[in-house]
């Protein structure tokens, strides 16, 4: 037995389907309890009666047919488990697990000076495809970040650029080509301008900062123009003020809002970050924070996933991987635990274990397991005869899959008693 829907949400029906010889054996306009009961009254016959957890087809078996075995199907004990645990790892973990460490050659370490001494590089080609390699292994934009001192934006361009296009980049050119360059530049903008397009749009085409376009905007723009470079001399007299701040576990825009209110420092947030990281290296034995740890960043996704297939299934995945998580989050593993137990315990047909199972669940004391359990209870003999008993509710499912293609089929025009007859005279004749 099974519902399945006339119009979702609002009406549903009622299927019944021979276990034995696979036949649908009839369909109902309802799945109301009433209706139910006067329906089953035809069929005296039935023994065994699979079904889901509905309580109303329970009942509903239990007056017409009070001496048949009702067998819950397991596959839909599963599922729920699974739905119920998921819940509750929803409502407990963030949605990004972070734990510490990176991948290393395909293994996570925390050795920093390892990874730095091992990726060295003579150009800038060779440190884009350590970059791209560091990706691939699975380690995150603040990770590589940290190993080489790169910004978000400069990982993105390595991670996109080909050979070709980083050569014609650094192609050295001459400074009559340099400005003609950028000559050409400044009368596209101009143009786009003109034409109407928007900044930000100028800004996506031309791929170029909103600010510069204003700068190229203005009449007085020349292709010759030097952009001002803010000398370290002046940066270096807040050198003791930043060391402190560091000293005080401080982000670096944290540290530039203080000078920018506090200390008169008048440049922008970029050079800032830019002469920051200089500062750092030269005055390391003044600098005593405790940086960052290396982060491998995990989605809740993929641990939610470990609930319904085993880790080799899931992508960009591993054994380590997932140890390093349970240590951080042992509630995972009690949960997973929980699962393969019940997932053996019905495949082995063992229903002493499922009562040991049952007090094992109860103890852990979840409240989403704890509806699951009351489900248990209330439907306990027809679950515990799906454990006896090898029968599954895969049959109604594609019963109920054939009727929609069918409904589909009459382009849902005709009425209830003609889809009734046509899958019946179809059940008979095939």
């Amino acid at each position: 037995m099974d519902d399945f829907a006339l119009k979702k949400r609002y009406t549903y029906g009622t299927i019944l389907i021979d276990m034995e010889t696979r036949k649908i054996v009839d369909l109902i306009e309802s799945r109301e309890l009433d209706v139910v009961v006067t329906w089953l009254k035809k069929f005296k016959n039935i023994k065994f009666f699979n079904r889901d957890g509905s309580y109303t087809y329970a009942k509903a078996i239990s007056q017409t047919h009070p001496n048949a075995i009702q067998i819950s199907d397991y596959f839909h004990l599963i599922k729920n488990l699974c739905d119920y645990l998921k819940e509750h790892l929803v409502r407990k973990l963030p949605r990004m697990i972070e734990i510490e460490g990176f991948f290393y050659e395909g293994k996570i370490s925390i050795d920093e000076s390892v990874i730095k001494s091992k990726y060295k590089y003579k150009s800038e080609w060779e440190l884009s495809q350590l970059v791209k390699k560091m990706y691939e292994e699975g380690n995150n934009y603040s990770t590589i970040g940290k190993i080489f001192n790169l910004q978000y934006r400069t990982i993105k361009k390595y991670l996109t650029v080909s050979k070709e296009e980083f050569e014609n980049k650094n192609k050295k050119i001459s400074t009559v080509e340099r400005v003609q360059r950028k000559q050409n530049l400044i009368n596209k903008v101009r143009e786009l301008y003109a034409k109407g397009v928007s900044k930000r749009g100028i800004a996506r085409e031309c791929n170029i900062a909103f600010k510069t376009i204003n700068s190229y905007l203005d009449e007085s723009a020349s292709p010759k123009t030097k952009v001002s470079i803010v000398k370290n001399k002046d940066f270096f007299k807040f050198k003791i003020d930043i060391i402190n701040l560091l000293n005080k576990n401080l982000k670096k825009q944290e540290i530039y809002k203080i000078l920018r209110e506090e200390k008169g420092y008048k440049y922008a947030l970029r050079t800032f970050y830019l002469h920051v990281s200089t500062l750092i290296k030269e005055n390391k034995s003044d600098y005593t924070t405790i940086s960052e740890p290396f982060t491998i960043r995990v989605k809740l996704n993929k641990i939610i996933s470990m609930l319904y297939k085993p880790i080799n299934k899931i992508n960009d995945f591993s054994l380590e991987l997932y140890n390093k998580i349970i240590e951080k989050y042992p509630l995972i593993n009690k949960i997973l635990e929980l699962i393969n137990q019940f997932k053996e315990l019905v495949q082995n047909r063992d229903l002493y274990k499922f009562e040991i199972w049952l007090k094992n669940a109860a103890k852990l004391n979840i409240r989403e397991l704890n509806s699951f359990l009351g489900g248990i209870k209330r439907d306990k003999k027809a679950i515990e005869n799906a454990i006896t008993y090898r029968y599954t509710n895969a049959l109604a499912e594609g019963s109920v899959n054939k009727l929609k293609t069918l409904k589909k089929t009459m382009y849902g025009k005709a009425s209830f008693e003609t889809l009734r007859k046509k899958l019946l005279w179809y059940e008979k004749n095939k």
